[in-house]
């Protein structure tokens, strides 16, 4: 983080004005970006440094006395809107509320030339740039990483560090001020063998028949499936019967691979196959929404997901891996866990 090291930000106060209207809040680059500025305060005895990227907005709540006193004084802040009721706006019933404007803070820069992240949920694309421009590397997030990571590089060689609430980093090296652990989770082969051995059959059986299928004919195989099958789930509705098909699917899975794999297909809406199957029935047109899939694709994507649901309801099946804090370590499906001082922290962005 060497735009913010907290000697530049030092020499910054030192040297420049604060915007006109505010005795402490200072740019840290051109003036011209009023919102990406910082602000200076005390913790304890020690300086600090808020570093922020433009405004969020806050909500407070208030009584309808008090939202009465508000307007009445000319506020344009204040806001009446109807309660939601059983899923209704109601008639009767009002909430109120501000919104008051804040700065965005994205982190904090202490005098041990430390960055802490306090973001309060996570770092959005245009934060994640920002922060990016001031360090060496660059933070993305990587959702099969566990979220928000920083990279030196484009390189997989190369750093891989996640980033998670409270962390702190050195604003030179970007090197973290506690040793932390990474886990990932692999599937036990042995364990995986043994679970998934009730599909083996079907998996076998189904993939041979859907690659030597065409498109017309899978179609047409697929509205006759749906005809037979949706009496069974007591459904009027195209739709609803649809949602049921996985339970049908795992009982004829031996005795009917093919329906059954189109079952699963459906109920999974694997390449919009639902759209297809009821544009055929409707009107005998044979499409594909997605032009690209196959039925062995549509296959392989359904055992994909038929997979990853068996092996997540069998934690039984994974084996947990350690990496090199630091290293890079390998995407998974699995999840990643970050453990700092033997408790699990909480990385940033949008993880499996």
């Amino acid at each position: 983080m060497l735009a913010v090291n907290y000697s530049r930000l030092e020499k910054i106060v030192a040297d420049q004005k604060p915007f006109r209207g505010n005795v402490n809040r200072y740019p840290i680059g051109s003036r011209k970006h009023n919102t990406k500025c910082f602000y200076r305060r005390y913790e304890g005895d020690a300086v600090v440094f808020d570093v922020t990227y433009g405004n969020r907005y806050q909500r407070n709540d208030m009584t309808k006395e008090e939202y009465e006193a508000f307007a009445l004084a000319g506020a344009d802040s204040v806001r009446k809107e109807p309660k939601w009721v059983n899923g209704k706006q109601s008639t009767e019933e009002f909430e109120y509320y501000s919104y008051e404007i804040k700065p965005n803070v994205l982190g904090t820069v202490h005098p041990d030339n430390t960055f802490e992240f306090t973001e309060e949920s996570t770092y959005h694309q245009g934060e994640r740039h920002v922060l990016s421009t001031w360090a060496r590397g660059y933070f993305t997030n990587d959702s099969r990483r566990g979220g928000l990571i920083y990279r030196v590089g484009y390189n997989p060689i190369n750093a891989v560090m996640p980033i998670w609430k409270g962390m702190r980093v050195d604003c030179e090296t970007m090197r973290p001020t506690q040793d932390y652990q990474v886990f990932t989770k692999q599937v036990d082969r042995k364990a995986s063998k043994e679970l998934m051995a009730p599909y083996k059959d079907f998996y076998t059986t189904a993939e041979v028949m859907f690659k030597t299928m065409d498109w017309a004919t899978f179609i047409q195989v697929s509205g006759d499936v749906h005809k037979q099958y949706k009496p069974e789930t007591g459904k009027d509705n195209d739709h609803h019967a649809f949602n049921l098909y996985g339970s049908i699917a795992e009982r004829v899975k031996d005795e009917s691979p093919i329906d059954a794999a189109i079952l699963f297909m459906l109920q999974m809406d694997n390449g919009n196959l639902r759209w297809d199957t009821l544009t055929y029935l409707r009107d005998g047109n044979v499409r594909t929404s997605r032009g690209s899939e196959s039925p062995e694709e549509l296959f392989v994507n359904m055992k994909r997901s038929i997979n990853k649901f068996i092996y997540r309801a069998h934690q039984e099946t994974f084996k947990r891996v350690e990496h090199t804090a630091g290293a890079p370590f390998p995407a998974g499906d699995w999840g990643v866990e970050v453990m700092v001082d033997g408790k699990q922290v909480e990385q940033y962005g949008y993880g499996l």
